[in-house]
């Protein structure tokens, strides 16, 4: 225990001590400083603020931003809005273990970062009004000066090489996945307990099948701890005897190749269909009600299949069984059946509403 306390007063004294490092080489005041860092460390969690680092070719990023460019605010499908950051494919590594990369490249990117969570507000309206008055002066920066973005950098530079200890909350194996369209695959999921538990499963099982699909995003640490999560909580609801069969399934989501997607996507829906067999009519209802309307969305918004469309959203339509549950689910239930085929933006967005409601409850 004594140990324990030992370490623990180790860590704040270095907290202070980086923080009021920063303070005296930037002129901020260490409350100032703190914010900053609690905008980035919050990052991972944070159910409004959206960090995406986009893979980039090197030929592709400014000549004055060459390992990392924070480009700004980006609005996807369904409203999500991403604060969006460049990182050469070079750098690919650093984006999911940004701790070991090295040292230039660990500033450039929490430079971009600091500025992601200043220009969204997210690190406070001080912050704020700083980084849109740097921006201000880089649009009024002479033709001459080769660094687009002088007065941004300067903003955040003595920030990102003194507060190490935000690194591992921007590129560490805490930063959820989305897919193409900007829809969470790996986003941590509270699953609670009675009918809303199963419906959860259902929806992030129907994660797991886009997950094979993404190969790159399924390698990484919180993918595979997100896999884990799934694995033991379905467990949890199967019968004893049943719960052997569910754990065959794990090596599927291990080091997926692209030429056998289809036959392990095959695999995991056959026994998952056999387990859910094993469950009550409501509980497995429950689980089809998530499964599908993450189904719908992923569908409208990637393959728009009209006989897939029509067969999911009319089997989502009919589920009632967790109306009782989830206020406004019957309500949007009907609309997603009522919606003309081949509306696939407001399917998804109706059905991106559905998926919300179960597993963030609003």
């Amino acid at each position: 225990m004594q140990k324990s306390v030992v370490a623990f007063c180790a860590v704040l004294i270095s907290m202070q001590t980086s923080i009021a490092s920063a303070a005296s080489a930037t002129g901020y005041s260490d409350a100032e400083v703190r914010e900053a860092d609690r905008a980035v460390l919050s990052i991972p969690t944070s159910p409004t603020f959206n960090l995406a680092l986009d893979p980039t070719p090197a030929s592709d990023m400014p000549a004055w931003d060459p390992i990392a460019h924070y480009v700004g605010r980006q609005s996807l499908p369904e409203g999500i809005v991403v604060y969006a950051v460049l990182v050469d494919e070079r750098y690919r590594d650093a984006i999911t273990d940004l701790p070991h990369a090295a040292r230039a490249v660990q500033i450039a990117i929490a430079s971009a970062a600091f500025l992601a969570v200043m220009d969204s507000g997210q690190a406070g309206s001080a912050w704020m009004a700083r980084y849109s008055q740097a921006a201000d002066a880089d649009s009024q920066l002479a033709a001459s000066v080769s660094d687009r973005y002088a007065n941004r950098h300067a903003l955040v530079r003595t920030l990102a090489e003194t507060q190490t200890n935000v690194y591992s909350s921007i590129g560490g194996a805490g930063s959820p996945s989305m897919d193409d369209f900007g829809n969470p695959l790996t986003e941590p999921i509270d699953y609670g307990n009675g009918l809303l538990r199963f419906a959860r499963l259902g929806a992030a099982g129907s994660r797991l099948v886009e997950l094979l699909e993404y190969a790159p995003a399924l390698q990484e640490p919180f993918s595979q701890t997100f896999v884990d999560k799934w694995f033991s909580e379905f467990s949890d609801v199967l019968p004893s005897d049943r719960r052997a069969q569910l754990a065959q399934l794990r090596p599927l989501f291990v080091n997926p190749s692209t030429d056998n997607i289809h036959a392990r996507e095959v695999q995991f829906n056959s026994a998952i269909l056999s387990l859910l067999g094993s469950l009550p009519s409501d509980e497995s209802s429950a689980w089809g009600i998530g499964y599908d309307a993450n189904e719908i969305r992923y569908n409208a918004d990637r393959f728009k299949s009209a006989d897939e469309d029509y067969k999911l959203r009319t089997l989502l339509s009919r589920y009632s069984d967790l109306d009782a549950d989830v206020p406004h689910l019957a309500a949007l239930r009907q609309q997603i059946g009522a919606l003309q085929p081949g509306d696939w933006t407001t399917i998804a967005k109706v059905a991106g509403q559905i998926v919300d409601l179960i597993v963030k409850g609003h």
